[in-house]
């Protein structure tokens, strides 16, 4: 907050959900990982308890400098930082913290300072994260449907973007299960429909468990069976 404080009240995001993120950062090495996760779902909760249409985290216009300190500042800021950790890595993460810190040091900086930071440690354009994460309001929704072919021996994934508005890129990380089998695979989802087809083995149906590393700051409805609940639930 001293060390690198934000620029203006419309980059408070950089100071908060930090600090908020940090506790996640701390609960993870003190004691372990369920704690950490416990506290990530707490937070996306509480920041899915707020209106859909939630402004950004950049904010260049607002009524009170007090309207600042929400949900969206410290909560929302925190998951989507967890988002970013996870698609970075530790050691890249890391190293960003380090250059914008070091880079930073004793002045006043914003979010695009914290990109250029990431883009300059990765060697990747993050413009496409940080526009729809923090420029753009309001959250994905994602209605995922489940069709089973016994004929064809297949299972198809629908997952359809359903928030109003812009559609999001988001790759995600999923787990495909078998029995006691269990793979973890890439989806780039991007446009309104996205589809994904995974056979059956030896009989088995596939279950398939979305975002399994719990990265999107957003909410996720299914069409699971209750027998499938509660293989995911196992």
């Amino acid at each position: 907050g001293d060390y690198v404080t934000a620029e203006s009240w419309s980059n408070l995001t950089v100071n908060e959900s930090f600090a908020t993120y940090g506790e996640q950062l701390w609960r993870h090495y003190k004691y372990g990982k369920a704690s950490a996760d416990e506290l990530l779902y707490n937070e996306l909760n509480s920041y899915l308890g707020i209106s859909d249409h939630s402004p950004s985290l950049v904010r260049f216009h607002y009524r009170d400098k007090e309207d600042m300190f929400d949900r969206i500042s410290y909560q929302k800021g925190s998951v989507i930082l967890h988002y970013l950790h996870g698609l970075m890595g530790d050691e890249a993460f890391y190293q960003s913290m380090k250059k914008y810190l070091t880079d930073n040091a004793m002045h006043s900086a914003e979010a695009a300072n914290w990109r250029l930071a990431v883009e300059a440690v990765t060697g990747q354009d993050w413009n496409w994260f940080f526009d729809q994460w923090y420029y753009r309001g309001g959250h994905p929704k994602l209605d995922i449907q489940y069709t089973y072919d016994d004929a064809a021996q297949k299972m198809t994934v629908a997952i359809a973007q359903i928030q109003p508005g812009a559609t999001y890129k988001l790759p995600l990380k999923s787990a495909i299960v078998y029995g006691n089998e269990k793979q973890v695979v890439d989806w780039a989802i991007a446009g309104k429909n996205t589809s994904y087809t995974y056979p059956y083995k030896n009989g088995v149906k596939p279950l398939v468990i979305p975002d399994i590393e719990h990265w999107l700051p957003g909410e996720i409805t299914e069409n699971k069976t209750p027998s499938n609940w509660l293989l995911a639930y196992k």
